[in-house]
C-alpha cells in the first residue's frame, strides 16, 4: 500500500492534520481545547477513502479538493532509517542520524562511550529544559519531536 494507513486499518490517518492542528500540534498556536463544532468541521476535511492512489501510472488524487496529506508522522523515521542505511553501506560503523526527533544510532561516540540524547520537558512552561538524558549505543531506534542530541564532534548527522 502507498500509505501505512491501510496496514494499521485506520489508526494511522495522514489526512488527519486539520484535526491534529485544532488541538494546537502540527504547527498550530492553538493554546485552548477545540469546540465540538471545531472538531466536527475539521473531521470533514479528513479520510483516507477519499484518496486514491493509481500504481501502474503512478498517480494519486482526492476526491475531496480541502484534503491534504500531511506525512510528517512517518516520513523523518523512514529518512533517518534511510540514511542509516546509507552510511552502513559506506561501512561507516559509528553514527546518529536525527531527522526532526526520529534518531537512529549505530555504534558508539567513542571508545566505550554512549551517545547520549536529551529528553524535552512535555510542558509549554519549561519548553526549553531537558527531562532526563540517556545513554545510547549499538543499533538503537528513537521516535519523538522532543528528543534532541548532544552536540556531537565526529560522526554525528543531523538534519532536524
Amino acid at each position: 500500500d502507498l500509505f501505512p494507513s491501510h496496514d494499521k486499518e485506520g489508526a494511522f490517518d495522514p489526512t488527519f492534520a486539520p484535526v491534529i492542528r485544532l488541538w494546537g500540534f502540527g504547527g498550530a498556536l492553538n493554546k485552548r481545547i477545540p469546540g465540538e463544532n471545531e472538531i466536527k468541521s475539521a473531521l470533514l476535511k479528513t479520510g483516507m477513502n477519499h484518496i486514491y492512489y493509481d500504481e501502474a501510472n503512478l498517480q494519486v488524487w482526492k476526491t475531496k479538493p480541502e484534503l491534504s496529506l500531511d506525512l510528517n508522522a512517518f516520513a523523518p523515521g523512514w529518512a533517518a532509517d534511510l540514511i542509516g542505511l546509507i552510511l552502513q553501506n559506506y561501512s561507516i560503523k559509528n553514527y546518529m542520524v536525527d531527522i526532526s526527533g526520529e534518531i537512529v544510532v549505530r555504534g558508539e561516540k567513542g571508545p566505550e562511550t554512549p551517545w547520549i540524547v536529551g529528553i524535552e520537558k512535555p510542558s509549554v512552561k519549561y519548553a526549553d529544559g531537558i527531562l532526563v538524558a540517556l545513554k545510547i549505543s549499538n543499533e538503537s531506534k528513537w521516535g519523538s519531536s522532543k528528543l534532541r542530541p548532544e552536540v556531537i564532534v565526529g560522526e554525528y548527522i543531523t538534519m532536524s
